[in-house]
């Protein structure tokens, strides 16, 4: 099947494509230029692959969570996609996306997000099974639910919180994923689910508080 997957929940913004050919991307620091790029880039991905529009199985997009704009830009563009063609819309977490690279680490896998006002958006994995609930909490919320094995902090979070969570527990391992600011369109193609299309917000936006 042939399948389009967008990463809107951060700045780094990436598009993949999967054909029965081979498998497509495109990754960029887009900062909130997001919407500029959407369609350009997932167009430019079908031209190189050779295929269509109407030739595409599905699209996937993040549920979230993330950038409130970034979120419903790549909600709509998948949306719009899907109802054109009458295509499933498939979904995936945004936490769960970013744990994946981490299914083989020995110790506990916690991807954070910037959430600002001094919170993050985050989720403790081991292996492959999500062992918390998607969190909006403080550094030390966080360091309070940490057990004592080795942490491998992954995200475009992560360099922000280590030297707090550091602070806090200074005789834990916490190690840093070398993909952590990667964006994950390709792991979209592999994790996404068909099933009710809602974003994923932990909390208000700040025009909404």
């Amino acid at each position: 099947m042939k399948v389009l997957a967008f990463d809107t929940a951060t700045s780094v913004f990436s598009v993949a494509l999967s054909t029965e050919s081979g498998l497509w991307y495109s990754e960029s620091n887009a900062g909130l230029h997001h919407e500029e790029l959407v369609l350009s880039v997932a167009n430019e991905l079908l031209a190189r692959a050779g295929i269509v529009p109407a030739d595409l199985g599905a699209v996937a997009c993040m549920q979230g969570p993330g950038s409130f704009t970034g979120i419903r830009i790549g909600f709509s563009a998948a949306k719009g996609i899907a109802t054109a063609l009458n295509i499933p819309l498939k979904t995936a977490p945004t936490l769960d996306c970013m744990a994946h690279s981490g299914a083989v680490w020995p110790g506990t896998v916690l991807p954070v997000i910037d959430a600002k006002a001094h919170r993050f958006f985050a989720v403790l994995y081991r292996g492959q099974t999500r062992i918390s609930d998607y969190l909006d909490a403080t550094v030390a919320e966080l360091a309070a639910i940490l057990e004592t094995d080795p942490v491998l902090l992954t995200g475009p979070g992560a360099d922000a919180f280590l030297p707090e969570v550091q602070h806090l527990l200074p005789d834990h391992r916490f190690f840093l994923d070398p993909h952590r600011n990667r964006g994950n369109a390709a792991v979209l193609l592999t994790v996404a689910q068909e099933g009710p299309a809602l974003p994923m917000y932990l909390r208000k936006s700040a025009a909404e508080s």
